[in-house]
């Protein structure tokens, strides 16, 4: 009996350490995180094509970009290998900024202009209607008005280009603010101040609206 349990453990011993060791330096457990968040389901999904794959001898950006993984809006920012077959990866994802209205849908951009497939869940995500061909200078305008108010309270909900002489800026509990394309940059510069004045917050009549397309800003009261 002692013979035949050594026969055993020399012929299977090395079988079972060799699916063993197999086991451990495939690829079988994979954890992720999108800029420290879970990551959906959806992309469990997409990463499924790495399990079976060499622990160590993977080459993961080009798994990652040529199953479109890796793309300009999520990016492999970190990644760990640990026994037995495990691998944690570290994404990061562009931020939406704003959900921009057009004839028949509406398109989700980052920060950096490129296109998202969602708007991230993002709580009073302002909305854009551009009339004009969008591009980076379009997306660079925009942005600058929507950084005038970074760090306070108030809450752009609307920028709407009528044309090249008339943006409506809507922000939350105050007047509508008017201005034009060319003196953008001027006048988001004081947007925040002339908003948080006295002579607003204090003025006699309820304001309509509030014209910055002047040296000097018009007030416009309802009738």
């Amino acid at each position: 009996m002692l013979r035949f349990k050594k026969i055993f453990f020399l012929f299977f011993g090395p079988i079972t350490l060799f699916f063993s060791l197999v086991f451990a330096f495939k690829i079988n457990v994979i954890n992720c995180r999108v800029s420290k968040n879970n990551c959906s389901q959806e992309l469990y999904q997409k990463l499924e094509i790495l399990k079976g794959k060499s622990l160590f001898f993977v080459n993961l950006d080009r798994e990652l970009t040529n199953n479109e993984i890796s793309t300009e809006t999520i990016l492999l920012q970190n990644y760990q290998k640990r026994f037995p077959g495990t691998i944690s990866l570290e994404f990061s994802e562009e931020k939406v900024a704003y959900q921009l209205n057009l004839e028949e849908n509406q398109l989700f951009i980052s920060e950096f202009g490129n296109i998202l497939p969602n708007n991230q869940n993002v709580v009073d995500l302002p909305t854009v209607s551009w009339n004009s061909k969008q591009s980076q200078e379009s997306h660079t305008k925009i942005l600058k008005i929507l950084n005038s108010v970074n760090g306070t309270d108030l809450i752009i909900e609307k920028i709407t280009r009528i044309n090249d002489k008339e943006i409506v800026i809507n922000i939350k509990n105050n007047p509508p603010l008017i201005i034009d394309e060319d003196s953008i940059d001027s006048k988001v510069a004081i947007l925040v101040t002339l908003l948080n004045s006295r002579e607003i917050k204090e003025y006699g009549k309820p304001i309509k609206e509030i014209d910055l397309r002047f040296n000097l800003p018009v007030l416009r009261t309802a009738q």
